[in-house]
């Protein structure tokens, strides 16, 4: 059944059966539902990200593997029935333990966003407006500011605007890190694209990078791990959409190292 205002539903794989998400509801008396089985994934699912739609729908999307390929797969709720709404091959990653995608969804819109490694250098997405997907499409309509495999991918949502922010990693010859924002129509390349932000992560077998947005100016902000030399952030205006940085918040000393970022604006705090 759909999920009221206060509930909670946590969604998860169990080992004798990963082909299987498995969902429970939490209501707001604090009393759990039983388990309820989804429909079958294509692959094993590996990671797992899951999202409301303003709509009283949901949205879950997969990473799933096997010894010879990797998958994208959005599965999506609407009234009391999930359904498998599509399926990008290919996903492109030397390691199937790093999320090679995520999900956010629009804040005035309620519009989804999905970006996904597809195998090369350019990030893959697609874009739910509401009534339909949209077909892939690459995040660099140009080219893609380097040449290593994309793997780490990481998306924020503005909480006043229909702005969403991307960051990524790619692979480990390189440990590169990326940002481009998407402005609500598409992806401004021209504006907002930064090249590199890093070329040295920490490490990029953990998402040692993250991005968020200020609740009040707008402004996106991405903090990260330098493999030698401290913790560093920039941060682009939401009001000129310019960059600043990268700068230094603090150095490293001895074994303190930053080797795992999640971010979480304060919600009427910049």
């Amino acid at each position: 059944m759909p999920v009221g205002n206060g509930d909670i539903r946590v969604v998860y794989t169990v080992g004798d059966d990963p082909y299987h998400m498995r969902s429970r509801v939490r209501d707001t008396a604090g009393v759990w539902g039983v388990e309820r089985t989804l429909p079958a994934l294509p692959l094993p699912a590996q990671w797992i990200q899951h999202r409301f739609l303003p709509n009283g729908g949901e949205l879950i999307v997969t990473q799933e593997t096997n010894t010879s390929k990797m998958q994208i797969n959005a599965m999506q709720r609407s009234g009391n029935t999930w359904s498998l709404a599509w399926s990008e091959d290919g996903t492109g990653s030397e390691d199937w333990s790093k999320r090679t995608f995520d999900v956010e969804v629009e804040a005035v819109t309620g519009n989804a966003m999905v970006v996904f490694a597809d195998g090369d250098e350019n990030p893959g997405y697609r874009y739910w407006n509401g009534t339909q997907w949209s077909s892939a499409a690459d995040v660099f309509g140009t080219s893609a500011p380097d040449s290593d495999l994309v793997e780490w991918v990481d998306l924020a949502a503005d909480p006043s605007s229909r702005k969403i922010g991307l960051a990524y990693s790619d692979d480990e010859s390189n440990q590169n890190l990326h940002a481009i924002l998407w402005n609500g129509t598409s992806w401004d390349e021209a504006g907002t694209e930064f090249d590199t932000l890093e070329t040295n992560l920490q490490t990029t077998g953990r998402k040692s990078f993250g991005v968020e947005f200020e609740s009040n100016s707008g402004d996106m902000f991405v903090a990260w791990g330098g493999q030698s030399d401290g913790f560093y952030f920039a941060e682009l205006s939401g009001s000129s959409n310019t960059w600043s940085g990268p700068t230094q918040y603090r150095g490293y000393s001895d074994d303190d190292k930053m080797w795992l970022v999640e971010m979480s604006a304060h919600p009427s705090e910049d």
